[in-house]
């Protein structure tokens, strides 16, 4: 009895400890799936780094890019700002420019005013000198008077009938009777018309006879401005600035002194730019 006990108890246990074809497989199918699951857990660990890097990379470029269009969108600004700067420039530029001209037409106005106005006087001047002109001479023919050579020559040259007072002129420097403030007279005009003519070497030597010979006639002002320029014109600016000096020291009041003081400053800068 007992042994059949025994016998039924180690079967039992037999059939316990022993398992079945179907769990073993069960078991062994467990494990591969545990086996995959750590390889998948292993390549998403991997996708997940490279997925990370990748975003990295990704972030990197983009960085690159927005600095890179940062820094282009500030050239363009600063190219704007500098282009707005540069067309106030312009714009003020002109605007001066335009100052400028205004004022020059301005000038040119006054300018072409005052020359009107001297006309105008210079018109009434000679209309008053041919009207006592006309009043001497018909007072002169009523008296059976007849002008003199020199009065007649004169008047010549206040007409600006050049070529016939220079004939005349001759005539009275060769004429001995002609002295004193009438000869200097002479003189003057005839360097006057010399100088008008581009003959500027004859006008020197009218001058300065007028000068030497007489020092104290009262054309001797306006005689050295114009034997001074004489010398210029010849290209003398030495001899040119002598005069201007000498006529300066002498006649520091006339009204030629202005007029000689110009082609003095003139001469003076070309020396002092040599």
């Amino acid at each position: 009895m007992i042994y059949k006990i025994l016998i039924t108890l180690t079967a039992l246990l037999v059939l316990i400890s022993c398992k079945t074809t179907e769990e073993i497989e069960r078991e062994q199918m467990v494990q591969n799936l545990a086996g995959q699951m750590v390889q998948a857990q292993k390549v998403s660990a991997e996708s997940t780094v490279q997925v990370q890097n990748l975003e990295h990379r990704i972030n990197k470029v983009i960085g690159s890019m927005e600095e890179a269009n940062h820094h282009r969108d500030q050239q363009i600004k600063n190219f704007i700002q500098q282009s707005q700067k540069n067309l106030d420039h312009s714009a003020l530029t002109q605007q001066e420019l335009q100052q400028q001209a205004d004022g020059q037409k301005k000038q040119i106005q006054a300018l072409q005013s005052a020359l009107q106005e001297q006309r105008k006087y210079l018109d009434r001047l000679l209309k008053s000198i041919e009207k006592i002109s006309k009043r001497k001479g018909s007072s002169s023919k009523r008296r059976g008077v007849k002008l003199s050579s020199y009065d007649h020559t004169m008047s010549l040259y206040r007409k600006a009938r050049y070529p016939a007072a220079k004939v005349g002129l001759l005539k009275l420097l060769d004429n001995n009777k002609i002295k004193g403030n009438r000869r200097a007279r002479v003189l003057h005009n005839l360097g006057m018309i010399a100088f008008m003519d581009k003959e500027y070497k004859k006008a020197s030597v009218y001058f300065s006879r007028l000068f030497t010979n007489f020092p104290k006639a009262p054309y001797n002002p306006n005689g050295l401005l114009y034997l001074g320029k004489s010398f210029y014109k010849n290209g003398d600016a030495t001899g040119a600035l002598e005069t201007f000096k000498e006529m300066v020291k002498r006649y520091p009041k006339a009204k030629q002194v202005k007029d000689a003081q110009k082609i003095m400053n003139k001469i003076q800068a070309k020396q002092n730019a040599t």
